[in-house]
This record gives C-alpha cells, structure tokens and sequence, in this order.
C-alpha cells in the first residue's frame, strides 16, 4: 500500500417508504405517517490505487443475498470491488422491514427493488463528484444518551456502556468541511414505533443537528458496537409517548454537537493509505432445546392464536398515555408473535429429528483502511463489550465498529450474557433463525476481527 491524492464524491438520496409498508424491530403493524424522512448517504473515497465505497442508511439491516445485489450493481455500474464496498444501516426501528425478522414485519419486494435502483445510482452520481479532498479523524465521548439494558434487567443499573463518538471529517481544497460520519453504540429505538410514525430515530436527529449548524454538507451515521444498549432514559424505553419524542430530540441533540465539536477540531491531510479486505468467519452454534421445551413453546403459540380471537385491533395517539397505547393491535401483535414462537418450534423440531446437523454459520467481517483508521464492520448486533474489547487490542489509533453492516445474522451476545442468562439477545435466534450460538461466539469474533485488521 502506498499514499496517494485523496478524492471524494458524496451522494444523498432520500429512501424514505411509502406509507402503509410494515415498520420492522417488532410486530409493530403498517406505518401511519413521517416523523421524519429516511436517507441513504454515499462516501466514495479514492486515490490513484484504490477506491472505497461506504453507504449509510436509515433502515433497520439488509440480508446477505440484498448486499450481493447492491454491491453486483455498484461494481457493474462504476467498476468498483466488491470488497470494498459497505452498506450499513442505522438499525432504526421505525423504518420498514428491510431483512428477514420472523413474523415481524413483510418486505415489500417493490420498496426494496426501488432502494436497490436508489443506491447503485447515488454511488454513480458520487463517482462522477470526484473532487480533492482532505480527510481527519477524531474522537469524544457522550454518556448520558444511552445505557446497557443487560445490565439494568440484572443490576438495576449501568456497570458499562461504550460512550465514544468517532468522527471523520472530510474538506475540499479550500478547507470548507464537505462530510462528516459519525460513529456511535447505541439502538435507535428513543422512539420504537412511536405512533406508528417513519423516522430515522436519533441519529436523523443528530444529522439534521449539524446540518442545520454547518449547512450543505453530507452527514453519514454508522452504529457502533449497540446490540445491549439503548437509549436513555431506561425508564421510558419502548413506551412511544410523547416524552419519548423529547428524548429523540434531546438525545440526537447532544450526539450532534458532540460531534460537531469534534469535528471542527480535526486536522486533516490529502495524502491517504486506502485498502480493503473480507474474511468469511464461521460462527458456532449451541444445541437446540429439547423436545418437550420445544413442543410446549409449539403448543403456547397455538393458545395464544385461540386468545386473539377475542382481542381488538384498536390503535390510539401517542398522547393516550402508556397504558392505553401499550393495547394498540393487540391482536396483530398477538397473532405475529404467536406465529412466529409456533413457526421457530416447528422448525427446531425438524432439525432436532436430523440430528441437529447444523455446527455453524458464516458471516463476513469486512475491514476498511483510511490511513490510521480503521473500520471494523460485522453483520450484526454485537453487544458493547465486544466492541470495546476489539477497540482496545487494535492497532490503529482510530477503530470505529459498524455493525449492521453488509448483512444479518443477530444478536453476538457476550460469554457473560448467557451466564447471567439475560432472556432477550441470547434468545433471539428465535427471531432470526433457528439455532443459537454457542458461548464461544464472542472469543470467534473478537479473534476474527483482531485477526484481520492487525494482519495489515
């Protein structure tokens, strides 16, 4: 690898949904109206040996099939390696259902084929931006928009969360700031299907913060290490009532200015290392429950269909209070989660009269090199202390995780998470698939990925 000029083109286009589509996170039912718009921003960074694409979205992740299909178009379309193109999501939770959650939330295959057409096309319009540029790095911390819920279901408070917000910063020629992107651990869900509304949740807030400070200029977010953590308060998480409004805009607030104020203290240089690289990693799954959980958990997803018979399907205003809106579609909720225990038990069962054959799944771990900086990006929610861990042992001065990039496999959970036997993430295969991980899950990832970017 060797310096060369760095160039830089960027793209925004707006891939905010039509309503009626199903918000995805949850069985939150069809959208209802637009807090705010969704955006997918492009970064496309190159000197005269490589070229990097990073695209950043308001959605909630994509499949590994979806990834394949936008990276074949970029790569068709402006010549680019697969490899060193990332697509990342924000991971809101009031956006529509853009992978595979069971039961929680349809794809609609005409929204996902038009956002494939938006996003090989602003990658184009970046590649034909191609302007000189400087790049820098930065680094702060904010540590009260967010908290560790593992820890506030089990110690009824927070031993540990990953407060730092890293920032690139990219100028032109004349010095004037061109894009920021902004990396941070933490679930978008200060809203969570907050009336049934579209938003790109806090970190639209936070892009919308510097935007409104610094004026045209491209704002990309990339979510850290967040799959344990959520937005503070913990008192009001999952509520959807009006306060959970003022924490959106408190919260993305404060991740605004935090990185703005970072920002504009970074020193930048035209001269850049860029290299990109994969390695496929196969992740250990545990061993199913057995038969008589598994029939039980079948048989509890068919009573609970024979109770929504006499459910409503009302749906009340945020400013109803949490009481009344936690009834809201009841019987579609109800109905989904149902379906989906019913469908997960089925499935495992089937897999238990195989033998359970099924030892792994793959996942990529793709790195990206920008000169002291490095990106790690992991297909998953991986919780916080993985991501620290990785930080930690890195060789890099700068190491931003980006989960929720280039595809989905779930929850990465912490060795220590299934001890205390934590009942949400460790479970969650349920959702995403049929096994579980093993244990070991957390030491294969951190290895994988310390191997891969240390290796350079």
């Amino acid at each position: 690898m060797s310096k060369g000029q760095l160039q830089v083109g960027v793209a925004s286009v707006n891939i905010t949904p039509a309503l009626g589509l199903e918000i995805s996170g949850f069985s939150f039912g069809s959208s209802r109206g637009i807090l705010d718009e969704l955006y997918a921003k492009v970064l496309l960074l190159e000197n005269e040996n490589e070229t990097i694409v990073i695209i950043t979205t308001d959605l909630i992740g994509f499949d590994f099939e979806y990834v394949d299909r936008i990276r074949n178009g970029i790569k068709n379309a402006i010549g680019v390696k697969k490899d060193h193109i990332l697509l990342s999501a924000s991971h809101t939770h009031s956006g529509p259902a853009t992978y595979f959650l069971r039961k929680w939330g349809d794809i609609d295959e005409d929204y996902m084929n038009s956002l494939e057409n938006k996003l090989v096309d602003a990658t184009v319009w970046a590649s034909q931006d191609l302007t000189q540029a400087e790049i820098g790095f930065g680094k702060g911390s904010v540590d009260n928009i967010s908290n560790n819920r593992v820890e506030r279901w089990k110690y009824q408070e927070d031993r540990s969360i990953d407060p730092e917000v890293g920032v690139i910063k990219i100028v032109n020629e004349k010095g004037i700031m061109r894009a920021i992107l902004m990396n941070f651990s933490c679930h978008p869900t200060s809203l969570h299907s907050y009336g049934n509304l579209i938003s790109a949740d806090y970190p639209g807030f936070a892009r919308r913060t510097i935007e409104k400070a610094k004026g045209d200029l491209c704002v990309a977010f990339t979510q850290g290490a967040g799959g344990d953590i959520t937005p503070d308060p913990f008192e009001y998480l999952y509520h959807g009532t009006p306060e959970n409004l003022k924490f959106f805009k408190r919260n993305g607030t404060i991740l605004g200015c935090e990185t703005l104020k970072i920002a504009e203290k970074i020193e930048t240089t035209s001269e850049v290392d860029l290299w990109a690289k994969t390695q496929n990693v196969k992740l250990p799954l545990g061993k199913l429950p057995d038969k008589e959980f598994l029939e039980k958990t079948r048989q509890e997803g068919i009573d609970s269909l024979k109770r929504a018979a006499s459910l409503k399907d009302e749906f009340l205003p945020p400013t109803s209070g949490r009481v009344a809106i936690m009834k809201n579609l009841q019987r579609y909720k109800t109905i989904k989660n149902a379906e989906a225990r019913i469908e997960w038990a089925e499935l495992a069962l089937k897999e238990l009269e195989l033998g359970e054959t099924k030892k792994y799944i793959s996942m990529e771990i793709q790195a990206i090199g920008i000169n002291d900086l490095v990106l790690v990006c992991i297909p998953a929610e991986v919780f916080h202390e993985i991501g620290l861990t990785i930080k930690k042992k890195s060789n890099f001065q700068y190491t931003h995780i980006v989960s929720i990039a280039n595809g989905m496999v779930g929850y990465i959970p912490t060795k220590n998470a299934y001890e205390i036997e934590y009942p949400y993430e460790t479970k969650m295969r349920r959702v995403y698939g049929v096994y579980p991980f093993s244990t070991d899950v957390e030491k294969v990832t951190i290895e994988s990925a310390l191997q891969l970017i240390n290796s350079t």
